[in-house]
This record gives structure tokens, C-alpha cells and sequence, in this order.
């Protein structure tokens, strides 16, 4: 895959560059996935998988690992089948009960309702991400979200957690159903909500399969893995051209630019 090196160059010099990239790409729009994109997500599903997984072993007197290995199991496929929509933990930790062999209710509420407790818990940008979004507000770059979370969660998120309304107004989300995938079709959707074609918009995420795969599979030229390190859910595995851009963090998109002094293209 490509990579984004580092630009030395003064801040007007890379704004320059950037605009020069994104003219000679014929990008007019920027979209991004947020969760684990932008913002920690996965820290707060962590979180509260490890209280649920000490409580069932403690609960149930089963080992630590033997309560993992079955979460992980129901978790998967629970995902492929549900999506990401918040009742499918009830389902997750059922299966798993049941696979340890209790089905003591009393036990499963519980545990379903540490999950559920995922949502309660604020988030933060990373801290590149702001720098990133004054970028391309400075550099006079529209950009806009999809997110296959739901709208209750979204709204806490975005406006309450996040602060995005400093760069961003509702009509900039868009929503994918939250019992569904984040496929080629809704990454379409999406674009075209925003008013344009996938041609005039680079995509930025952190899923190979929900992010990358279907923004390729629809013509976006431009796209780029967010990988911050080497953890990655299996189910969102999947394989990605070699054209497609590798970063750390969105905030080294501010030097995409610099594929321009590569190739030695001067900038107007």
C-alpha cells in the first residue's frame, strides 16, 4: 500500500500541495468513518467486554479464557448477523451463557446489561483528529461522516462527547442502518446524500471490510486504511489494493500533498 511521508515543508507550502492534489484527483469531497477512524470506540467495547467476561467467570466459576474464547465466538457471528445494532448483545451473552453451560437469567441480565453499558461511556477525539478537521476547514475542504451506529448513540457522540458541531452540521452524518453492514450500496448512498460521485471523494476508515473494500468496489479512487496498530476485529478483515494509502492517523492526510513532489508535478 502507499504511504504518506512525512512533509517538510512550511504550512502554507502543504496547504498548497494539498489543494494542488486535490485538484489534479478531482476530489471535492472528503468522507470518513469515525469509530476507531477518528475517535477511541473500540476502548469503551474493551472496556466493558473485560467486566463482563470477569463477571461471567466469577458468576459461572469458569475459566477466564474458556468465557473468551465463547464470547469471541457469539460476538462474530452475532456481528454477521445483527450488525451493530445494541440489542444483539442479549443474544452474545445467552449464547455464551449457554455454551458454559448456565442459563441462569439472572446472570445473562446482567451481564447484557454491562454491554449495554458501552454506550453510557464518553469519548474522545484522537488527538490528531481535531488538527485534521481545521485542515480541511482552512484548506476550504467540505468533508462529511458514515456510520452504521444509531442515531441515540450518534447524537451522544457527536454533539455531546465529540463537540463535531465545531466543524460539522447533521446534514454532514449520514447514517447506515444500524441492523444492517456498511456494504458498497450504503457506501453509495452515503456519497450520493452528500451530492457527489465516488470518483470526487477520497474515503478514510479504519475497516478494511465496512470501509475500504465497498468504497473500492464502487470506483472511489482515493481511499486510506487508518491503522493505528497492529488489532484488527477478524470479521473486518478483507483485502485492499495496493493503491490504497496506510496511515497511523487521518491528521497524516494533511501531507498527501506531497505525492505531487514524488512525481515531480508543480504546483500553480
Amino acid at each position: 500500500m502507499k504511504q504518506v511521508e512525512d512533509l517538510r515543508v512550511s504550512p502554507v507550502e502543504r496547504e498548497l500541495l494539498f489543494c494542488e492534489w486535490k485538484r489534479l484527483k478531482g476530489i471535492k469531497y472528503f468522507v470518513f468513518d469515525l469509530d476507531d477512524t477518528g475517535c477511541n470506540t473500540s476502548i469503551a467495547f474493551d472496556q466493558q467486554k473485560n467486566i463482563c467476561l470477569s463477571y461471567l467467570s466469577s458468576r459461572l466459576k469458569v475459566d477466564g479464557n474458556k468465557a473468551e474464547v465463547s464470547y469471541r465466538k457469539f460476538n462474530d457471528k452475532s456481528y454477521e448477523i445483527h450488525g451493530v445494532n445494541p440489542s444483539r448483545w442479549s443474544w452474545v451473552v445467552e449464547k455464551t451463557c449457554n455454551n458454559l453451560g448456565s442459563r441462569n437469567h439472572e446472570v445473562i441480565k446482567t451481564a447484557t446489561e454491562i454491554l449495554m453499558g458501552i454506550y453510557e461511556i464518553p469519548l474522545q477525539l484522537f488527538p490528531e483528529t481535531a488538527g485534521c478537521f481545521d485542515f480541511l476547514n482552512k484548506t476550504e475542504t467540505n468533508f462529511g461522516i458514515i456510520t452504521h451506529a444509531n442515531v441515540e448513540w450518534t447524537e451522544k457522540k457527536y454533539w455531546d462527547w465529540l463537540g463535531l458541531d465545531k466543524w460539522l452540521a447533521r446534514n454532514q452524518i449520514y447514517i447506515v442502518d444500524e441492523n444492517g453492514h456498511k456494504g458498497p450500496k450504503q457506501w453509495l448512498e452515503g456519497i450520493s446524500f452528500f451530492g457527489y460521485k465516488p470518483r470526487e471523494v477520497m474515503v478514510a476508515g479504519d475497516s478494511p471490510k465496512s470501509d475500504i473494500e465497498p468504497s473500492q468496489k464502487i470506483g472511489v479512487q482515493e481511499r486510506c486504511l487508518v491503522r493505528r496498530n497492529d488489532r484488527l476485529w477478524k470479521v473486518q478483515e478483507a483485502s485492499v489494493g495496493e493503491d490504497t494509502w496506510l496511515v497511523k492517523h487521518i491528521g497524516e492526510l494533511m501531507n498527501i500533498g506531497g505525492e505531487l513532489l514524488r512525481h515531480q508535478t508543480v504546483v500553480r
